[in-house]
């Protein structure tokens, strides 16, 4: 695990994120963030009732550019996004997550 700052809005911290890249050299955790306000969103994936869609939806939001890292639970269905507020937004995020045939809602 790696330890990066982070800000949900309402103040700051850190997050454990894996080492994995998600496919992408340039979006390590850790390499990608250095010098980068970093803010996180959990969101409840509506429609997902399968384990392997959980990968297809995590596929999908980590091709939005500014998305850093994504990890979607399986069991509860709430997606874990990090990501670099000047290059995407909530709203981009949600869009996304609609595009891929899913309703989103903040948790």
């Amino acid at each position: 695990m790696h330890h990066i700052p982070v800000s949900n809005g309402r103040g700051g911290g850190t997050a454990q994120v894996p080492l994995s890249a998600q496919g992408h050299p340039e979006r390590l955790p850790g390499a990608a963030v250095v010098g980068r306000r970093c803010m996180h969103i959990r969101l409840r994936i509506e429609g997902l009732t399968r384990a392997a869609e959980t990968v297809g939806v995590e596929r999908h939001l980590v091709r939005e550019p500014g998305v850093i890292h994504v990890m979607v639970n399986p069991l509860t269905a709430i997606a874990y996004i990090l990501y670099d507020p000047d290059r995407t937004s909530r709203d981009a995020l949600w869009r996304c997550i609609t595009d891929a045939g899913y309703v989103a809602e903040e948790r």
